[in-house]
């Protein structure tokens, strides 16, 4: 199974660059090429993350997720938070990368009870990531 994170956010371009420069994913997509993005693809190993700019409440019918994207619209600013656990070989040597570039860490380095070592970042749009290693 993959499963692929998709988070909506009001500014494509700088999610984007926060989590190329400080996160250290790579850029598989963005839509469109040539101007601002307003939807992305990131990827790190097997894992990836989309970034989409948040719908307006006038989606147009003709769309296949014409529901989904109502039903997003609604929930814009309401409670839901989630938190994303990423898993990651070389867990120590990805932690100060991702320090070194100055991510925003909310939960330092530490060996759980549940034999999970990770860390957490707090990106600009206030998404949880977890980075963790068994």
């Amino acid at each position: 199974m993959t499963i692929m994170i998709h988070y909506w956010t009001h500014d494509v371009e700088k999610i984007m660059k926060y989590y190329i420069e400080k996160l250290a994913f790579d850029l598989e997509y963005r839509q469109p090429s040539d101007n601002a993005a307003n939807f992305c693809i990131l990827k790190m190993v097997d894992s990836k993350i989309m970034f989409a700019i948040a719908p307006s409440p006038q989606v147009p019918l003709d769309r296949k997720d014409n529901l989904v994207l109502q039903n997003i619209n609604k929930r814009t600013g309401s409670p839901g938070l989630i938190s994303v656990y990423i898993g990651i070989n070389n867990i120590n040597e990805y932690f100060e990368k991702v320090k070194n570039n100055k991510a925003e860490i909310i939960e330092p380095m530490w060996d759980t009870p549940w034999n999970l070592r990770q860390f957490s970042v707090l990106d600009p749009d206030e998404n949880i990531t977890t980075f963790f290693s068994e």
